[in-house]
């Protein structure tokens, strides 16, 4: 099966992706993961990558589709994936439609007002990177993760970059989802109803036996 996930910052998209994958035994396939891959075997899409992100930047959807086309075409994604993080305009749905055909687009619906809530309640740890939420999964022990390591919030977790975050996601998601509504895959999800019930919808709606 080949899915892509879309949802807001803090709509639980990558932890819904992880269970769907392990659910499905298919692949969690996460842009960030692409990125930060290349960075580190130092390909020469990676190379330019870095180059773009240390000077603060964001990769263009050139560099993107170039990375997203290298990873879909590799052997162990023939029996299926998650894609998580792309695409993000409909330019790259265009794309994707080049290189593979879908089976299904899971569009996690949550308010802002929640987005904003979970995500100023998120930390993450300076050492594993190991993400904690406050509120629905905190540490054992307050602003330690358990490796040791100190809990920091990320700096675009303040209420300015949360805002900001959203509105760059809104001005783009609407277009999106009315392309894979329009091709018929869309599957339409409300993410604001806990952890377990999200799962248990989309794979309900992608009948998939619990």
């Amino acid at each position: 099966m080949k899915l892509v996930i879309l949802g807001a910052p803090g709509s639980g998209k990558g932890t819904q992706a992880q269970k769907l994958a392990k659910k499905l035994s298919i692949l969690h396939i996460s842009t960030g993961d692409i990125f930060r891959d290349n960075m580190e075997r130092k390909t020469i899409l990676g190379m330019k990558v870095k180059k773009i992100i240390d000077a603060g930047n964001l990769a263009s959807d050139e560099l993107t589709d170039a990375l997203i086309k290298d990873r879909l075409v590799e052997s162990d994604c023939k029996n299926g994936f998650i894609l998580d993080g792309y695409p993000r305009n409909v330019h790259q749905c265009e794309v994707l439609d080049s290189i593979i055909l879908l089976d299904a687009v899971i569009n996690l619906r949550v308010p802002d007002e929640d987005v904003i809530n979970r995500l100023s309640a998120r930390r993450t740890c300076s050492v594993c990177k190991k993400v904690y939420n406050l509120d629905f999964k905190p540490p054992k022990v307050k602003g330690k993760c358990k490796c040791g390591g100190a809990l920091v919030m990320r700096k675009d977790d303040d209420q300015a970059g949360i805002a900001k975050r959203l509105s760059l996601y809104h001005k783009n998601a609407q277009l999106i989802i009315n392309y894979y509504k329009k091709a018929g895959i869309l599957i339409d999800i409300d993410g604001a109803v806990g952890m377990k019930n999200v799962l248990a919808e989309i794979l309900e709606k992608l009948e998939v036996n619990e």
